[in-house]
């Protein structure tokens, strides 16, 4: 037996790729439509990239083969970064995949649970760090927080201005007080971050770090970009 949400999703699938019928249009037109929104919602520094009409454009033919598969469309569109970097239009920006994608974990972080976190994770004897558990990390090759925040702030002529030239850039991203935080961290800090998040063992997190760096370096990058910020708590032991 179908589940009610296996059965909306067979229905809706239908309505979509079915030659049009009478009675039929106006239901078609009102999940398309749903889809669409709930996709400007989520990528807003993309629509403003290409334009609402080109965007529409795309994000109909992703809606009509990714159905979401939920009734909340707060967490559709995980697929959409992809199906924009493939689409031919978007080949004039190679930048449009890392905008998507900065995107889409900036609207994930936004509507996490705020102020939980992680069990905590030995660093040493005397010390253990609980990390936000909405935290994660981006690795892109583009400006795309500067892209985005000129958008925002409604001066896209300062695109122009950017430095484009392709290089790892990490990001560290999690819901804060106010809504969803970025912070920029160096790569160093990013290969801790990410190793930590995924194993928990601070040994392997350290190592993976110093390979891109001397030791010290190293351990001065993760104090001032990880230990040192919100999305950390540190616990020292007496003992």
């Amino acid at each position: 037996m179908l589940s009610l949400v296996e059965f909306q999703r067979r229905i809706a699938g239908d309505i979509l790729h079915d030659a049009p019928q009478e009675g039929v249009d106006v239901h078609r037109g009102t999940i398309l439509g749903a889809l669409v929104n709930a996709l400007r919602l989520t990528f807003p520094t993309v629509v403003k990239l290409t334009g609402t009409d080109f965007f529409d454009q795309v994000a109909t033919e992703y809606a009509r083969d990714n159905l979401p598969r939920s009734a909340v469309l707060y967490f559709y569109g995980d697929g959409f970064p992809d199906f924009l970097r493939d689409s031919n239009g978007a080949r004039a920006l190679p930048y449009l995949w890392d905008v998507a994608r900065f995107d889409l974990k900036i609207d994930r972080a936004g509507h996490a649970a705020l102020a939980l976190q992680t069990q905590a994770i030995p660093i040493d004897p005397q010390l253990e760090v609980r990390l936000a558990s909405s935290l994660t990390c981006l690795q892109v090759i583009y400006p795309v927080d500067l892209v985005r925040d000129a958008l925002d702030a409604g001066y896209p002529k300062r695109l122009s201005d950017l430095d484009m030239t392709p290089r790892p850039r990490h990001f560290a991203i999690w819901r804060g007080p106010d809504g969803a935080a970025v912070k920029p961290i160096g790569p160093a800090a990013a290969a801790f971050l990410n190793t930590l998040l995924k194993s928990g063992a601070a040994e392997d997190a350290l190592r993976h770090a110093m390979q891109f760096t001397c030791a010290t370096d190293a351990l001065a990058e993760i104090q001032t970009d990880i230990l040192g910020s919100s999305f950390t708590r540190l616990t020292w032991s007496t003992a």
